[in-house]
């Protein structure tokens, strides 16, 4: 189990999403990271299960460099993929193998994919990203939108951190 943290153009200080960051320790003691692309940050905590390298920490750049993808799961079949469409990978992470199938499929690529995940993809070079979740949502991600932005979780609490004091939506 690993924990994941996003934002995407949110307004917050560098010491609030840490602190928010900081409740996901539990899901990954093994290593975690932030980095921050303009007003965008994404966060990683890791629990070495598949490749416990310390090249497969996360956030991971993709070999062109021009992608990072925060990664919860596992995905089964990411070896006869890697084989299949002949991904050259530094690692043997099933991490690396998203990242590069998205480069060379693009976002169709999660149909091919077995396995229980949550990730996102960020493009460094057009300041978008891609959410891509498991048909099942065995793995989970909580996302809210916040101000101009949106922020994404693998739980409720660095969310709730990050908004500040919230009542519930009855209605909701």
């Amino acid at each position: 189990m690993c924990g994941l943290l996003a934002s995407f153009n949110v307004d917050i200080s560098d010491k609030r999403f840490d602190n928010a960051m900081d409740s996901l320790l539990n899901r990954g003691p093994d290593f975690n990271n932030t980095i921050k692309v303009n007003n965008n940050r994404l966060a990683h905590t890791r629990l070495s299960i598949i490749d416990t390298k310390e090249e497969s920490n996360q956030p991971f750049r993709s070999t062109n460099e021009r992608y990072t993808i925060i990664y919860n799961g596992e995905v089964f079949n990411f070896k006869d993929l890697r084989k299949k469409y002949k991904l050259r990978c530094r690692t043997n992470s099933d991490t690396e193998v998203v990242i590069e199938l998205f480069i060379k499929l693009g976002i169709d690529m999660i149909k091919l994919l077995n396995g229980m995940f949550a990730f996102i993809i960020f493009d460094h070079l057009t300041n978008e990203y891609f959410v891509g979740r498991d048909r099942y949502g065995i793995k989970p991600l909580f996302w809210t939108f916040y101000k101009t932005g949106i922020i994404y979780s693998s739980e409720i609490k660095p969310i709730l951190s990050l908004l500040g004091k919230k009542e519930p939506d009855e209605i909701a």
